[in-house]
């Protein structure tokens, strides 16, 4: 469609076990019922590539998704070419070799500088963390089980924060370019 927009929604907290399941067939319909021309769901975990010829808040999103859910879940919005450069800024490429210990946090705005300084400062090695934008990059060799990244403190600071592992990143901006 001319003029359509092509965004991500990353709703927070949608996971494949028990908690916060969402059927993706109802939540690529929560998208059509607010207007997108195509809505794409990757994986069951709350990932949404959409067009639509007007922008889509959050909080429209995150309404609409509890009406017709009965879940309660934060979202966070980027175009495709916010992803694109999240993508491209990446501070781990060469060393994050393992696509699964390798998270994009995604933040609903720019922290303060010193907010994301002790984000940075609360890593501790082998783990590595850079807060560039809205995204903050960990790479956790020995694994996400034991990532010492305080993700909390995005939530304390009033910042929706959700993550997804590099192959997720990556496979969403596959899909929000076609």
């Amino acid at each position: 469609m001319s003029g359509a927009t092509t965004s991500v929604a990353l709703l927070r907290g949608i996971n494949v076990g028990r908690a916060k399941q969402v059927d993706m067939a109802a939540l690529r319909e929560v998208f059509t019922s607010l207007g997108a021309t195509r809505a794409v769901t990757h994986l069951r975990s709350g990932n949404v590539v959409f067009d639509s010829p007007r922008t889509l808040a959050p909080a429209a999103i995150e309404a609409a998704v509890e009406a017709a859910t009965g879940v309660s879940s934060s979202v966070v919005v980027l175009s495709a070419a916010e992803l694109d450069d999240v993508v491209a800024a990446d501070p781990f490429v060469g060393v994050a070799d393992d696509p699964s210990r390798h998270l994009v946090v995604f933040l609903s705005e720019a922290p303060p500088a010193d907010l994301a300084r002790e984000f940075e400062q609360r890593v501790t090695a082998p783990d590595r963390a850079r807060v560039l934008g809205r995204a903050a990059y960990l790479w956790c060799p020995e694994g996400v089980l034991t990532a010492t990244g305080d993700v909390k403190l995005w939530t304390r600071a009033g910042i929706v924060a959700t993550g997804r592992n590099w192959r997720t990143v990556v496979k969403l901006q596959e899909l929000a370019g076609q």
